[in-house]
């Protein structure tokens, strides 16, 4: 057998292989998300990666009334700065905002995943 078999083998058992666990993943997942919903302990978990949500899934999984974008009114705060003046960095958005940069961190990352700001190189527009 040659080393190209070989790898072609190698290829083909891991590709027989994801297709094997892909539906355990998504079952896992979805129980996962309803135990959250249900505020079973076993949501509280360690997380494994996942992918981002979309900003229509985003909005539907916060519940009503809640912030956007962080904890009080900061993430209002920066969607209310980059709007006003656009295509500043999180440094410069901080040094504004009388804040420190790694303060901004998770409510520019929020916003962003929730599809209210874009973030382009190191620099912050409105969606």
């Amino acid at each position: 057998m040659s080393l190209l078999d070989e790898a072609r083998a190698v290829r083909e058992r891991i590709a027989a292989r994801l297709r094997e666990l892909e539906p355990l993943v998504e079952e896992y997942n979805e129980l996962r998300r309803v135990a959250a919903e249900m505020g079973l302990e076993a949501a509280q978990a360690p997380r494994q990666p996942r992918a981002r949500s979309t900003a229509r899934q985003a909005a539907a999984a916060r519940p009503a009334g809640a912030a956007v974008g962080g904890t009080d009114d900061l993430g209002a705060r920066v969607l209310d700065a980059v709007r006003a003046d656009p295509g500043m960095t999180v440094a410069e958005y901080a040094r504004a905002l009388d804040v420190s940069a790694a303060t901004l961190y998770r409510p520019v990352r929020e916003l962003a995943n929730d599809g209210l700001i874009a973030r382009r190189a190191r620099h912050l527009f409105p969606a």
